[in-house]
């Protein structure tokens, strides 16, 4: 049987997973390249244009994009805009998104994540799990409720491990989850 200890998420730890990524998934430069174009936009529109956005979708989750209404684009345009107001907290900000057909608090954090990388982590299931089997939050589901203790838990690892970007904590999380859930398969 396979056991996940519960040592820290820290530096060692970060250093181990983090070339693990780079085996299992092949999306750094088109990550890099969609950083790139949310800033473009941002800085010129103050908005992301419908390409962007969809190109964000695209990464996160493909099957997602039938569920935008994409007629109707102007209102993620708007809400996406009034996420840049920085009176507002991340969670005001992923309200604001969330409320949109066809987006949840997945696809919502990831959006923001492209917007404020160093601030915003991206809320998936496998980062979920892993930071709740190490004791860093209590629930894997990813709710506006969760999202705030789920973003302290990994600003909290990068505040630890500074050197270390949420992007690739992200992957280390990701790696981690992904190996693991091969060895329990293996296993049965």
């Amino acid at each position: 049987m396979y056991y996940i200890m519960k040592a820290e998420i820290n530096d060692k730890f970060i250093k181990k997973w983090h070339p693990e990524y780079d085996r299992i998934e092949n999306d750094e430069e088109w990550y890099r390249d969609i950083l790139c174009e949310v800033k473009m936009d941002i800085k010129s529109k103050r908005t992301l244009n419908k390409k962007t956005f969809e190109e964000i979708i695209n990464w996160k989750a493909k099957r997602a994009k039938g569920k935008i209404e994409w007629a109707n684009f102007n209102k993620y345009s708007e809400q996406i805009r009034k996420c840049l107001d920085k009176n507002l907290s991340d969670t005001e900000k992923l309200n604001f998104l969330d409320n949109l057909k066809g987006i949840g608090v997945p696809i919502a954090t990831t959006v923001l994540h492209f917007i404020f990388p160093q601030k915003i982590p991206i809320m998936d299931v496998r980062t979920a799990e892993i930071l709740q089997e190490k004791d860093y939050i209590e629930s894997t589901q990813r709710t506006q409720k969760n999202f705030e203790p789920f973003q302290k838990a990994i600003l909290k690892i990068k505040s630890n491990c500074p050197k270390w970007s949420l992007r690739q904590i992200d992957r280390v999380l990701f790696a981690f989850h992904k190996r693991k859930k091969a060895k329990k398969c293996c296993r049965k």
